[in-house]
């Protein structure tokens, strides 16, 4: 009987180990948990399946390295921090959020990584880029009179994430060249009666950009310079001397929205006489040829107009299609 009741006693505590061995124990949970997710231009990304992306989690324990999104990763306690990301194909890190977190046992936190596309800022020429008087100049010369405005267009626009906006520096040039005077009367080459000027304004709706549909397209500052160095309206009048170049240019900041095509104009300068007419508005320069004496003569200049873009804190992935230049003009202004 002794024995028998032995060997039950044996068999009742192999069972206790067996249980205590294969039934999960229902002690504290000693870890945490990090949710690794991402976003593509503000939405949550992948919207199906997993996408490659390189990510390291660093914290109280081993280092952990992610490959994929959205991820869970189990992790000890403490404060974890992600780092060292690897962006896919076509795009670039914007931002982490939260960059660290802290994790309690048996607590699940989320970072979330945020990547934008690729961005790449473009400028182009229209078919006409030169304009009188806002109208299109149809030839590669233009017969002008005092009172006109010249004015060059562009193309331009920032490819990456719809509806985001960017900073953009724009530098615009302008290359006249004073030929000669055609005096009309003599039928000869002549010195003008006086030096021809260019007048400083910088007019701030000189230049502008439009877009359709309409988007943002808000200029931050705007200067003008006479062969690389700033030039401002109180300065003294620039006088152009014959088969001379002279560059002029305007500089520009804007904050604009990517995925728009804007269309940016430049009114350069309009044309006077001294003491005839009012001065122009919304011009960059103006233009000031004198009087003939009632003899009538023609002026004659080149012009050359290029641009050039880039982003402000922001990376380029083609700078190949960052600037641009318009063919000659022969600007042929006729006097009284």
């Amino acid at each position: 009987m002794n024995k028998r009741l032995i060997s039950i006693h044996l068999v009742l505590v192999v069972a206790i180990v067996l249980l205590a061995v294969f039934i999960p124990s229902c002690g504290p949970i000693t870890t945490g948990t990090i949710e690794v997710k991402a976003t593509l231009c503000g939405d949550p990304w992948p919207t199906q399946g997993t996408e490659d992306v390189g990510y390291t989690l660093t914290g109280p324990g081993s280092p952990i390295n992610g490959t994929t999104v959205p991820a869970s990763h189990t992790v000890d306690p403490g404060s974890w921090s992600c780092g060292n990301v690897t962006a896919p194909a076509g795009t670039f890190l914007e931002s982490i959020t939260p960059p660290s977190v802290t994790v309690a046992a048996n607590e699940t936190k989320i970072i979330t990584l945020n990547f934008e596309e690729e961005q790449d800022a473009w400028i182009d020429l229209p078919p006409l880029p030169w304009t009188a008087n806002e109208v299109y100049i149809q030839s590669d010369y233009y017969d002008a009179f005092p009172c006109d405005v010249i004015d060059v267009h562009f193309l331009q626009g920032v490819y990456g994430c719809q509806n985001y906006t960017v900073a953009v520096n724009e530098t615009s040039w302008l290359m006249i060249h004073f030929i000669d005077y055609w005096d009309d009367l003599l039928g000869m080459y002549i010195e003008p009666f006086g030096p021809v000027k260019l007048h400083v304004y910088n007019d701030d709706c000189a230049v502008d950009k439009t877009a359709e549909p309409p988007a943002l397209a808000d200029k931050v500052s705007q200067h003008t310079s006479l062969n690389g160095e700033y030039i401002n309206p109180d300065a003294e009048p620039i006088v152009l001397v014959q088969c001379v170049e002279t560059w002029l240019d305007v500089e520009t900041i804007w904050t604009l929205v990517k995925e728009v095509d804007y269309l940016k104009s430049i009114n350069w300068f309009g044309i006077s006489m001294p003491g005839f007419g009012e001065p122009h508005d919304c011009v960059l320069f103006e233009l000031e040829v004198p009087w003939s004496l009632g003899l009538g003569g023609t002026y004659h200049f080149q012009l050359q107009a290029s641009a050039a873009l880039e982003l402000m804190d922001d990376e380029d992935k083609d700078e190949g299609n960052n600037n641009v230049m318009t063919t000659v003009l022969d600007l042929y202004v006729d006097v009284l």
